[in-house]
């Protein structure tokens, strides 16, 4: 067993004779207490009987009404004291009821004693019958004489009581710390038996260990901490002679353990030269930086940050993201493009920015990604300050607006002039009967036509790009395309998914329109045209294909340049440029014969 188990038994043991001592002391001391109330009680009782024989007598001797109260008086007092008294030993209980008994014979015995001493009138008679007043003072002072000897046999008998309860308690005492004292010097003898041998042991082998005997193996023979610490002394005696018998290991371990700390120095140099290298490149970034949590609160900025925004460093870290937000950007807004940027998704967006001093506002552009700060990820934005660019694209808007009321002028008065032009010519062929000039009216109206259709074409292509580009749905495209499209008897399968969208120039509607106006009107015997979309690892494509006579393999590039075709051929060139302002391309892919096949790649993040 262990030391420190027999040390806790011990003390369990001890601690329970202690209880065991001390519950007998407040127990006796207790019951002491309730004796000696109920020898108080009984003393007042003993006394009261005495005094009700006193009042007695003196009522037989000398009679009057005053004697009467005050034995009245005296009695009601002795019953209370009875009514206080409470008993538990059975003989205790007898003596109490016979002396309970005694009290109720008593009063009536008083009462019929002065009724037979008193007349009618409530005065003393002198003529009472001499042998019944000497009969009721001898019963009336039997009673009170029993009570007396009741109240002192009660009295003895708890006083006995007393005693004995005294005398148990003292023994339990005795008994228990006798018992206490045996444990403890067994327990003591015991223990200390076993530790002075086991030191014994320890301090032999110890000995040996110290003269250098490193194969010595110290037994106490004990399953206790000292043998534990045997056990110890034995495997360390070993580890030390295995230590000094491979000094050689020792030396390469001390060498390794150098190598390792001069590693570990080079690569604390490297963190901090890459920590500086990060920080110089944070403080000469065009951008300003900032590095904040999901709460908006600041938790770095670089050098950029300090100049645009006109702060301290100190200032720049006291205020949040939200101080350095214009009104016209709500946080929630912000709070969204974060989750977005903790997702892994890279947001690139406007945003306007404010001076969190005087509150002045500017246009900047931001981009965030997330980075990982401590093992924790944060958020790191590149703030770049658009405001003269604002300014250009204003100015270049303005100068794009009036460029295109130029040209939507002078578009209107050519074609005014186109038209009087083409009424002559139609006038002039009719005057001039003359049929060899036939075939060259028809050519100066042909050109005409042409000239005509340019202008179209310019009013057409100018609208590419003017607009931002949107969202737009793929089916609600095809739908729109297909009710202004002049299909006929041709049918239009829809096989794309629901809510699919294509990131691209309000324009695009125009695309999807040349396509089906081309395929309707090059397809020759086509019946069906076919939208569908095909996800892979790479880009999306949508596909445009019908079962028409399809394209020539020499004309797959050709029918994109402006002008080629025998309508406008400028349809097919429109929507290649129309697709290409969001990186989207278009290619002809089908089989000759088997039908026409477009596809338009969608660069990721711009399909969903």
């Amino acid at each position: 067993m262990k030391i420190k188990t027999q040390v806790s038994i011990s003390i369990i043991v001890f601690v329970i004779l202690a209880v065991v001592i001390t519950s007998s002391y407040f127990s006796s001391v207790n019951q002491l207490q309730e004796i000696q109330k109920k020898q108080q009680i009984i003393a007042n009782i003993e006394k009261s009987s005495f005094e009700l024989y006193y009042l007695e007598n003196d009522y037989i001797v000398h009679g009057g009404t005053r004697t009467v109260e005050r034995w009245n008086a005296k009695y009601a007092e002795l019953t209370g004291q009875l009514s206080e008294l409470t008993l538990t030993d059975p003989s205790q209980q007898a003596v109490l009821n016979s002396l309970l008994n005694s009290h109720a014979d008593l009063q009536t015995t008083f009462l019929n004693f002065v009724a037979t001493t008193v007349s009618a009138q409530g005065k003393e008679s002198i003529s009472a019958n001499q042998k019944v007043k000497e009969f009721a003072a001898s019963t009336l002072t039997g009673h009170t004489q029993m009570m007396m000897a009741s109240s002192s046999e009660l009295s003895q008998m708890v006083k006995t009581e007393a005693i004995e309860v005294e005398q148990r308690t003292t023994l339990i005492i005795s008994l228990s710390i006798a018992v206490l004292m045996i444990f403890v010097l067994l327990n003591y003898l015991l223990i200390n038996r076993s530790v002075l041998r086991s030191i014994a042991a320890l301090e032999k082998g110890a000995g040996r260990i110290g003269s250098g005997d490193l194969d010595t193996t110290i037994e106490t023979g004990s399953n206790d901490e000292l043998g534990n610490l045997s056990f110890a002394m034995t495997a360390m005696a070993s580890n030390l002679k295995a230590v000094l018998t491979s000094k050689s290991n020792l030396e390469k371990e001390v060498a390794e353990r150098k190598r390792a700390e001069e590693q570990l120095k080079t690569a604390g140099r490297e963190i901090r030269q890459s920590k500086d290298m990060f920080r110089a490149f944070l403080d000469h970034s065009y951008d300003a930086v900032f590095i904040h949590d999901t709460e908006g609160k600041v938790l770095d900025v670089n050098a950029t940050t300090l100049r645009l925004y006109q702060v301290t460093r100190e200032e720049a870290l006291g205020y949040t993201i939200a101080d350095y937000t214009g009104p016209a950007n709500p946080m929630d807004e912000a709070h969204e493009h974060w989750e977005r940027a903790l997702a892994g998704d890279d947001q690139l967006f406007p945003w306007q920015a404010r001076h969190p001093k005087d509150g002045s506002v500017f246009d900047v552009e931001v981009y965030l990604t997330r980075i990982t700060v401590d093992d924790r990820q944060v958020i790191l934005g590149n703030i770049r300050d658009i405001t003269e660019r604002k300014r250009a694209e204003e100015a270049l808007h303005t100068a794009n607006k009036k460029l295109t009321l130029l040209s939507s002028i002078t578009r209107h008065d050519i074609k005014n002039q186109l038209t009087v032009l083409m009424g002559y010519l139609s006038i002039l062929e009719k005057k001039q009967p003359d049929p060899t000039l036939t075939e060259y009216f028809g050519k100066v109206s042909a050109a005409a036509q042409r000239i005509l259709s340019m202008i179209q074409f310019t009013k057409e292509y100018e609208s590419i790009g003017v607009k931002a580009p949107l969202w737009q749905d793929c089916l609600t495209l095809v739908d729109t395309a297909a009710k202004q499209a002049p299909l006929g008897q041709v049918i239009v399968l829809k096989d794309l998914p629901p809510g699919a969208e294509m990131f691209a120039d309000p324009l695009i509607i125009k695309v999807f329109y040349n396509l089906m106006d081309n395929a309707v009107r090059y397809g020759g015997k086509i019946t069906t045209i076919r939208f569908y979309v095909e996800e892979s690892s790479d880009d999306p494509i949508i596909i445009c294909e019908d079962d028409g006579v399809g394209v020539p393999a020499e004309e797959k590039e050709k029918i994109f340049d402006r002008g080629f075709g025998k309508n406008t051929g400028m349809g097919l060139f429109l929507s290649r440029e129309i697709l290409s302002i969001t990186g989207i391309t278009i290619h002809e892919t089908g089989e000759p014969g088997n039908g026409a096949r477009f596809e338009m790649t969608v660069p990721k993040g711009r399909y969903r």
